[in-house]
């Protein structure tokens, strides 16, 4: 029987894949400031994709 999810467990779980696999790469601590305006970056920009997918799934 295939398995079937709500809408808000997709997308939560596209999230989660999302930033898996952005984030899960990164297992060095490197606490520069550069880094870290980069994990800020990278951060803004996932959220900035998330809010599109909930409106996609929205539509």
């Amino acid at each position: 029987m295939e398995e079937v999810f709500s809408p808000e467990d997709a997308r939560f779980q596209i999230m989660t894949d999302t930033l898996d696999q952005t984030l899960g790469h990164r297992h060095e601590n490197d606490p520069s400031a550069s880094s870290s305006r980069q994990r800020t970056e990278q951060v803004k920009t996932l959220t900035f994709e998330v809010a599109g997918l909930k409106e996609q799934i929205a539509a």
